[in-house]
């Protein structure tokens, strides 16, 4: 289908692309051309620069260095050097212009060579002219130099009279001034009467004989110095100098000459390229006219007319039933409207098939909605109901979370009691005051505790510090510490029992026998870890016992362990052997640190994996030598950095302090920490 369209189409596009080739190649062609002309201007202007430069540094050098002392004296020039430069970059330029691509197309080399000519007689004049001037010289140095030492010993011999000097003196002056001949001529004249003058004056013949000399040698250096001056036209811009001049302005108009003839070749081309654009823009409209004129007739007409007969076919809900006529039923356009015919009259059949489908379909479906019309109904019912116990849910809803409010409100409460009862960072400084309480409870309420007490007699002072980690947390920890704390109460201040392995052994009994440990065969874990601390405030001897929990003793920047024991108090009924007590002595600016499990257990970091007690004795290390509130901000910034949105694992209580002094002034009678029971503290709030 469409073979023979195909092919002519193909014929056609082949030629309009040799056409667009053809335009592409001129295009090109010329584009090429432009751009070397382009390149070779812009250098040619920048040499044009570098010319103009040049003249004025010249000019700059008959304006300056002529008249400047340091010039004949030193025999070098900042300008001359200059202009070295610059000559030497004109002749890489142009070397570099004739060596350009393209270059000899524009048929600019006669013009080129002549520059290039005219740039090194300049030069070869300017070096002479440099030559002439250093000779000349000015003031102390060259001709003028040696005409002002004549002038000297002239006035030194006293055989002139100052009369005839002062003409001598003001001749000299008028020419440099106006570098008038006529004074030299008035200078030639006045010499040879001075000189008879002397002959008659002087009567010693070696006295006649050097005036004379110096006399003619002044009148010699003198005329060479206006042949000089004559030669270089320096005063009235003649001789050499004008030379000079004119060569720069031929070199001048040359190289502009050469500037003009790159534009007017740059005008040329883009007008070539302008009549090609002109030429193929005719050329591949005449084409497209032919083609879409061939086109039209061959292609366009016949499919025009078969698509009207289509789009009123569709447009008639495909019923409207036409004659066509086929131009050419054997063409390619004819055998698209035959098929036409075919798929219009399966089309037809098609549809009066749909049709009755449709009226099958349509009785079932009147049938179907009769159906669900009557599950709707039932639906609906169902809906209601759902609705009712959607009420009945967020009533009890509502209920549920007034009374977690109430639970709350009651936890919040409990915490106030467990706060009240406790010992917390000021009844702790009280005892040490160089000491911190940092306490983090996981919930509301915390099962970690610190009990701090002064037990002072008459016989003894000592400080028992205790930090405990009860089992469980919130409520349940919390139960947990306040019946542990009243039994180290009433262990420690009630009867003063003081003794580390006697105080953990009788506070395991009385948790293991209250709690009824063994029942029915199985074992219940309540209990506890914890660090006791007791210090001899007199002599600062230290016990230390721990189940489970350990002490880190910091000194000259060192870390000292002692490992609590492998027991939990309350677990087994007789713990007295496996109790170990350790006994150190504090020193100045040791620091203490106590703690339970949960810092070093908090999960976070990057990967997700606990702080651990490697990094915990770490960050202790860095932060023991600061101040005490230093120490607890950074563990608290600490946590909360390596935590970050994970939830807290554990109760954390860290409980530190330095020594520097250890005890606070107390009364005689001491500090007495919660002298009222629990249950009198319970009362005491309530009310």
């Amino acid at each position: 289908m469409f073979h023979k369209i195909r092919i002519r189409i193909l014929l056609w596009f082949i030629c309009v692309t040799i056409l667009a080739t053809l335009f592409i190649l001129a295009s090109s062609y010329f584009i090429k051309k432009k751009g070397e002309l382009n390149r070779i201007s812009h250098e040619l202007q920048n040499t044009q620069i570098l010319i103009l430069q040049d003249i004025s540094v010249q000019k700059d050098f008959f304006t300056y260095d002529v008249i400047n002392p340091l010039f004949y004296k030193t025999g070098t020039s900042e300008i001359l050097f200059e202009h070295l430069t610059l000559s030497t970059a004109i002749k890489q330029k142009i070397e570099q212009i004739s060596k350009m691509k393209g270059f000899e197309t524009f048929e600019m080399d006669s013009l080129l060579l002549a520059i290039i000519g005219d740039i090194q007689t300049y030069n070869t004049s300017l070096d002479s002219v440099v030559n002439l001037i250093r000779k000349r010289g000015y003031k102390t140095t060259g001709f003028e130099g040696h005409l002002l030492g004549t002038m000297k010993k002239i006035e030194n011999s006293d055989a002139i009279s100052k009369e005839m000097l002062s003409r001598i003196s003001y001749y000299e002056k008028e020419y440099f001034i106006h570098g008038d001949k006529n004074y030299v001529d008035s200078i030639n004249l006045l010499i040879p009467s001075l000189i008879v003058s002397a002959n008659r004056n002087y009567s010693n013949s070696n006295g006649l004989s050097n005036i004379a000399t110096l006399l003619n040698n002044y009148n010699l250096t003198f005329t060479q110095l206006a042949y000089l001056d004559e030669q270089l036209g320096l005063k009235h811009k003649e001789g050499l100098r004008i030379e000079l001049d004119q060569l720069a302005e031929d070199i001048g108009v040359k190289f502009s000459l050469l500037v003009d003839n790159a534009d007017i070749y740059e005008r040329k081309l883009s007008n070539q390229l302008i009549y090609t654009y002109i030429l193929v823009g005719f050329l591949l409209l005449a084409a497209s006219i032919a083609i879409s004129l061939i086109v039209s007739k061959h292609i366009s007409n016949p499919l025009v007319y078969l698509s009207s007969h289509i789009n009123a076919f569709v447009t008639s809900k495909f019923t409207l039933i036409e004659k066509i006529k086929v131009s050419n039923p054997k063409g390619e356009i004819g055998q698209l409207g035959n098929n036409f015919l075919i798929l219009r009259n399966e089309i037809v059949d098609y549809l009066n098939y749909f049709k009755e489908k449709v009226d099958e379909r349509t009785a079932e479906l009147l049938i179907e909605k009769n159906r669900v019309e009557n599950q709707k109904e039932e639906i609906e019912a169902q809906r209601d109901e759902l609705n009712c116990q959607n009420q009945l849910i967020l009533k009890q809803k509502k209920e549920v979370e007034k009374q977690r409010e109430n639970v709350i409100s009651s936890i919040r409460y409990a915490s106030r009691i467990q706060n009240a009862l406790l010992t917390d960072e000021q009844q702790l400084k009280s005892i040490i005051p160089q000491a911190f309480l940092f306490q983090k409870p996981k919930d509301i309420v915390s099962g970690d505790f610190c009990f701090a007490e002064r037990i002072k007699t008459t016989q003894k002072d000592y400080s028992v510090i205790i930090l405990a980690d009860c089992t469980g947390h919130g409520v349940p920890g919390a139960f947990m510490s306040l019946l542990c704390y009243n039994y180290l109460n009433q262990i420690i201040k009630v009867n003063q029992h003081i003794n580390p392995i006697y105080v953990l052994a009788t506070l395991n009994n009385m948790i293991y026998n209250n709690l009824h440990q063994k029942q029915d065969d199985k074992k219940i874990s309540d209990g506890l870890d914890m660090s006791y601390l007791l210090v001899n405030n007199k002599t600062l001897a230290c016990e230390y016992t721990g189940a489970h929990n350990p002490l880190y003793l910091f000194r000259n920047n060192e870390l000292i362990e002692f490992k609590g024991d492998k027991i939990s108090i309350g677990g087994k009924s007789n713990i007295v052997r496996k109790i170990t007590k350790h006994k150190f002595q504090l020193e100045p600016y040791d620091s203490i640190f106590l703690f339970t499990d949960g810092y070093a257990d908090q999960d976070g970091g990057p990967n997700r994996d606990k702080f651990k007690y490697r990094r915990f004795r770490d960050l202790l290390l860095q932060i023991h030598k600061h101040e005490p509130t230093y120490q607890k901000a950074e563990l608290e910034r600490i946590l909360m950095e390596w935590k970050g949105d994970k939830d807290q694992m554990d109760d954390i209580t860290i409980l530190g302090f330095q020594y520097t002094s250890l005890l606070s002034k107390y009364n005689d009678q001491g500090i007495v920490l919660f002298e009222n029971s629990v249950h009198d503290t319970l009362q005491l709030l309530s009310n």
